[in-house]
């Protein structure tokens, strides 16, 4: 009676692991990539709920500029843009945003792309939804 694994079942079962490993590793990745951009538009949202709510109760206006991979704060004085936050997988044209003291941005629209797609947010609706449900 024999007792153990040959070495050739053993290679077949580790050369099988790889192939599985090698077909199954990609799809994995790039299901962790679409989570993180998922988790970026998401902290984008929130924060722009967030500097909304701040124009609202400091009764001030903000000005942004949105480019590349960068949001930077315009100040009210003429001095350089300040960046804000930089992100790793959107990524913004030249764009520019006003909150003003009421917490209502305009344009209604902000514009940028994820893995080459290109993808809006409503910005009226951004402020108004988060209360309807």
């Amino acid at each position: 009676m024999k007792l153990g694994f040959t070495l050739i079942e053993l290679l077949i079962v580790i050369v099988l692991l790889g192939i599985a490993i090698a077909l199954v590793g990609p799809l994995t990745i790039k299901q962790v990539e679409n989570a993180r951009a998922r988790n970026e538009r998401q902290m984008l949202e929130r924060w722009l709920h967030k500097q909304s709510f701040n124009a609202f109760a400091k009764q001030q206006q903000y000005s942004f500029k949105f480019d590349g991979k960068a949001i930077y704060a315009i100040p009210q004085q003429p001095t350089e843009p300040e960046v804000v936050t930089v992100f790793n997988y959107l990524f913004f044209s030249p764009q520019h945003i006003v909150i003003n003291q009421n917490g209502y941005i305009q344009p209604d629209q902000l514009t940028f792309s994820i893995n080459q797609r290109e993808q809006h947010i409503n910005l009226a609706s951004l402020l108004t939804d988060k209360y309807e449900h």
